[in-house]
């Protein structure tokens, strides 16, 4: 009786086929990794400029409110990054919920932020961060044309150049252009 020898069947995978599924699983793993980290960076970022965009405009709002109703004889920079302003007829003023009408609105620079102190006739009630995350601000008043340049440059972001941190605009003072 002779016994026939059955074929062989292949019962699993060879070395070499478990080596190029290894390696194109973690090309697929290294690929969703970038994809992750890529776009975590660029949520970020988003954020950062969000911020950024959200206090620069709070920023132009407040200061434009001020400089246009302030008194064109009240208007003084110290050319060190400081703006006072004052006034005769801002009554009824936010600045000044304990009563009181607004006398003086001063803008400084100071350690990377913006800082407000305001006068309701009672002295100054103390200096408030408007802004922050800065590099330098500037406030220039140019009296033969009656308005205040203002200029900021924030502090370095993702990628940022020197052209996408740095912002500036004019603001007119309303009594300097009506005379």
């Amino acid at each position: 009786m002779s016994i026939q020898e059955k074929p062989r069947c292949q019962k699993g995978f060879t070395l070499v086929e478990l080596m190029v599924a290894l390696v194109i699983g973690l090309l697929i793993v290294f690929g969703a990794t970038q994809l992750f980290v890529s776009t975590k960076v660029s949520f970020n970022r988003m954020g950062e400029l969000a911020e950024r965009q959200e206090s620069l405009r709070y920023f132009v709002d407040v200061v434009s409110l001020d400089i246009r109703s302030s008194g064109v004889e009240n208007i003084s920079d110290d050319n060190s990054g400081e703006l006072e302003l004052g006034y005769t007829t801002r009554t009824e003023d936010p600045y000044c919920v304990s009563g009181g009408d607004l006398v003086k609105v001063k803008y400084s620079y100071l350690g990377g932020e913006v800082l407000v102190d305001y006068d309701c006739g009672s002295g100054w009630a103390g200096a408030q961060p408007i802004v922050s995350g800065l590099e330098d601000a500037d406030f220039i008043y140019v009296d033969s044309d009656g308005y205040v340049q203002v200029s900021l440059r924030f502090s370095p972001g993702l990628g940022d150049s020197v052209d996408d941190r740095s912002f500036e605009f004019l603001v007119a003072n309303r009594e300097s252009v009506t005379r």
